[in-house]
């Protein structure tokens, strides 16, 4: 079968192009419009508004060339259909290197027919032994199959949100695993060896003796994307954000901080360290400036060789740290260090990050809430991940445990403050929700009562395809702006395999926990199931309120009666015996 060779549709940021349209039908200028008005959510965020233009443009495409249809008539098996394309395209969909979706030519912005929907890669270490990409053995790796259903599921809830679909199709695709591998085990976290470390900052300041013009620079880079824990991102300036020399700053303390603007549009003050400072006196004494800057320095961190202004191209920068790569992988050879330079070639230049946040946790004992912060991590559960403290390690930390301590007036005051102006917000749960759902379902007083017996990576997949699920509707808890718990509501009439009795039209069932352990047994609990009923009674058409509880989880039985739940019967579950409680409309309102 041969295939429309598609054409780049939309274009930069800045530049949105409404012009350039596979055809002259009318359908998909009104899917492209609304294509561009989703996409304009993200024009804060340049990363993210390039991975979400790559999928919902390969939609558009496929759409409109393959299956005929506007995305607003896309169905279920459409969506399957859809994958099941990406995961095979044809060859003239595939490139065989990354280039520009639009040229300009005598200032007129053309569409590039070099450009493909897909691109065949090979590996760096391979890209060095002179093999080249071949399309006929192009594979869409898990993270790009988990991308694609991650974006198109906020892209479709974003029609549904407008009135544009009824429904979102890709939530009514209930068998992911088809598609998307479990892993069973934690993943690693790439970062370099202590060897491979060792052997790169000494090849950086072998370079500076080199080329100190040009390599003091590259010392500079690699000791802040270590010492810093910084993303390529946050060093290159872009339309949001200038790195520049007065962000590394003194506080009233005397104690040293450098500010950037991160992920998620947001700015985040990082310690710096001493060597990390003594990095930055020697880059900008090799710069013929005074060893530290002053408040109102307002040079760029990393000002371009040629031309004015800051280094704007993350490309750039990677090449930079790049070239160091290379000739650490040279040493390491020479050495007869053949597995680590294997290992090295692999690297990217994120691994340094990595290494820095590993490094900071496991060999000198930093707290991983500083080293949370520092990162610009969005909970701890991210940072735990770079935890490998050894089992006798990590045993030692533990044995000295209290059971509880004894309050002070002062913390009794602040407790009942707290619960009395407890302010509760139930946000939809979100894919970056997701770990830190898996370190509270890790923790002791949640297992107790709520153990799925479930992997990490299966939780995750559990509750991952309920995002968006018209049947069940789950929350992270938030107290005071902080997240605190978990709370899931569903059509009861539509689940429960027969053991809700008189589960019809109108009636809701509610589960839900306190994931924080320091926040239980204070009162929160109640206030947080109220507030979530109040919620759900805000629709006319529920009548009633329904859960089941395990009889020897006393707690929650206590809370559910606080807020008006009713005993109404012992049933049996598949978890096993359960005591079913309720709550009408009309008891809620008395």
């Amino acid at each position: 079968m041969s295939y429309s060779q598609p054409q780049p549709i939309i274009d930069t940021i800045k530049e949105f192009n409404r012009k350039i349209l596979l055809n002259n039908n009318t359908e998909f200028s009104i899917d492209l419009n609304i294509s561009i008005d989703f996409l304009k959510q993200y024009d804060g965020n340049q990363a993210t508004f390039e991975s979400y233009r790559r999928e919902v443009e390969r939609l558009l495409q496929w759409s409109s060339l393959i299956a005929k249809k506007s995305i607003l008539e896309l169905k279920r098996q459409d969506i399957q259909e859809y994958i099941e394309f990406c995961l095979d395209p044809p060859l003239s969909w595939i490139g065989t290197k990354r280039v520009a979706r639009f040229i300009e030519r005598g200032g007129v912005r053309l569409a590039n027919p070099n450009w493909r929907p897909f691109v065949a890669t090979i590996s760096k270490q391979d890209y060095k032994l002179g093999k080249k990409p071949d399309k006929k053995k192009y594979s869409l790796s898990q993270k790009a199959i988990q991308e694609i259903f991650t974006v198109l599921s906020s892209f479709y809830n974003f029609l549904l949100l407008e009135d544009k679909v009824a429904m979102n199709p890709i939530v009514l695709i209930r068998q992911k695993s088809r598609y998307i591998q479990k892993q069973q085990t934690k993943a690693p976290v790439k970062r370099l060896t202590e060897t491979q470390w060792q052997y790169c900052i000494k090849t950086a300041e072998q370079l500076t003796s080199d080329d100190a013009d040009q390599h003091e620079r590259t010392l500079f880079i690699i000791s802040a994307l270590y010492l810093l824990y910084l993303r390529i991102s946050e060093l290159a300036a872009n339309d949001r954000w200038v790195p520049q020399m007065k962000h590394f700053y003194q506080d009233s303390n005397q104690t040293w901080w450098f500010k950037t603007l991160g992920k998620g549009n947001k700015s985040r003050d990082i310690a710096v360290s001493d060597d990390m400072l003594n990095a930055l006196k020697r880059y900008r004494q090799k710069r013929k400036m005074t060893a530290l800057p002053s408040p109102s320095d307002s040079k760029p961190l990393l000002p371009k060789e040629k031309g004015k202004g800051a280094i704007t191209s993350t490309r750039h920068i990677r090449s930079i740290v790049q070239y160091c790569f290379d000739k650490t992988v040279e040493t390491l050879r020479e050495k007869e260090l053949f597995t680590e330079a294997d290992s090295l070639e692999q690297a990217t230049v994120h691994w340094l990050r990595h290494t820095g946040i590993s490094d900071d946790i496991n060999k000198r004992g930093r707290p991983v809430a500083h080293v949370r912060d520092d990162a610009g991590h969005s909970n701890s559960a991210i940072t735990d991940r770079y935890n490998d403290i050894e089992r006798t390690e990590r045993h030692a930390s533990a044995k000295n445990k209290k059971l509880k301590k004894q309050d002070t007036k002062l913390d009794k005051k602040m407790n009942e403050l707290q619960i009395k102006t407890a302010q509760f917000k139930f946000q939809p749960l979100q894919e970056t929700d997701l770990d830190l759902l898996c370190h509270w379902l890790n923790e002791t007083h949640v297992k107790e009562w709520w153990d799925d017996k479930l992997t990490n990576e299966e939780i995750k997949s559990k509750y991952g395809d309920r995002i968006g699920d018209l049947i069940v509707s789950p929350f992270i808890v938030y107290l005071n702006e902080k997240p605190i718990g978990f709370i899931q509501s569903y059509q009861a009439s539509k689940v429960g395999d027969g053991w809700w009795p008189d589960a019809k039209e109108g009636t809701i069932g509610i589960d839900q926990f306190i994931g924080e352990k320091d926040l239980i047994n204070r009162g929160i609990g109640t206030k947080m199931i109220r507030a979530f009923i109040d919620k759900i009674f805000l629709d006319p058409n529920i009548e009633k309120i329904m859960t089941d509880v395990d009889p020897n989880n006393l707690r929650a039985i206590r809370c559910y009666e606080k807020s008006g739940f009713k005993f109404i019967k012992k049933v049996i579950t598949p978890d096993g015996l359960a005591y079913l409680m309720e709550l009408s409309r009309n008891g809620h309102n008395e």
